[in-house]
C-alpha cells in the first residue's frame, strides 16, 4: 500500500546497496514520497535499469539519479 503523502518533497536522500532488495525498496518509497533520491551503485547500467523501472511504477513526484561508486 502506498500513500504518496509528499512528506519527503524537497528532501534529498542517498541510498546505498540500492539496486536490489531493501535498498531498492527504499529508493522506490522515497521517490513515491517526493524525495530526490541518489542511488549509490557500483554498476551504473543496473542502476539505470532500476531507475527506468522505478519511473514506470512510481506515481510519486520524486526524482531518482545514479551516483556511481568506485571500488578500490
Amino acid at each position: 500500500m502506498t500513500c504518496n503523502t509528499g512528506r519527503l518533497a524537497g528532501k534529498v536522500a542517498m541510498v546505498t546497496a540500492s539496486t536490489r532488495g531493501i535498498g531498492y525498496a527504499i529508493v522506490k518509497r522515497f521517490a513515491e514520497e517526493g524525495a530526490t533520491v541518489y542511488m549509490a551503485a557500483r554498476n551504473a547500467e543496473r542502476a539505470q535499469a532500476k531507475i527506468r523501472a522505478c519511473r514506470r511504477q512510481s506515481a510519486g513526484n520524486g526524482e531518482v539519479r545514479v551516483q556511481r561508486c568506485l571500488q578500490g
